[in-house]
């Protein structure tokens, strides 16, 4: 079953959530246009300097029937550098 949809509209919820609490704490907000999304892998600019990819919850397996929010998947700067990708615990969360 294709989930695209789905994941989508909800992956467009959390981004609103994320530019809500960037704006709650005095942070300016800029979206990316869709070419920047796509190729450059960013959904919002903080403060005129900081990309962010904003991601939802995820499960650890796909084959999983239910999201986790214990680990999250962390990554700089290119998709492609596998050095630069690590697990880490949730410190701190948006509310």
């Amino acid at each position: 079953m294709n989930n695209y949809p789905v994941q989508f509209n909800e992956g467009k919820v959390k981004e609103k959530d994320f530019v809500s609490v960037a704006q709650r704490n005095n942070f300016e907000t800029s979206n990316a246009t869709t070419q920047q999304d796509i190729y450059e892998h960013w959904d919002i600019k903080i403060s005129k300097s900081y990309k962010v990819d904003v991601k939802g919850l995820k499960k650890i397996r796909r084959a999983d029937l239910n999201l986790q929010e214990d680990l999250h998947y962390i990554y700089k700067k290119c998709l492609l550098i596998l050095k630069n990708q690590v697990f880490c615990r949730v410190f701190y969360t948006p509310t």
